[in-house]
């Protein structure tokens, strides 16, 4: 079992979403969630916030 703690120093709220993990958390402006998850294999995982996704907001962790 893995965490990470994903924090919004935005005046916006955002989103914490992987699908194939079953995520989808949302961090209000100004505050922070610890995201607590269960990779099924090491490597590369793409994560996405579903609010600005279309902006660009969209990022990798990596499993090792």
């Amino acid at each position: 079992m893995n965490s990470i703690k994903v924090i919004n120093f935005g005046q916006l709220d955002h989103n914490f979403s992987q699908e194939a993990l079953g995520i989808d958390t949302d961090i209000p402006a100004g505050q922070s969630r610890t995201i607590t998850f269960t990779p099924e294999n090491r490597g590369t995982i793409e994560f996405f916030c579903k609010y600005h996704f279309g902006t660009g907001m969209k990022g990798t962790l990596t499993v090792s």
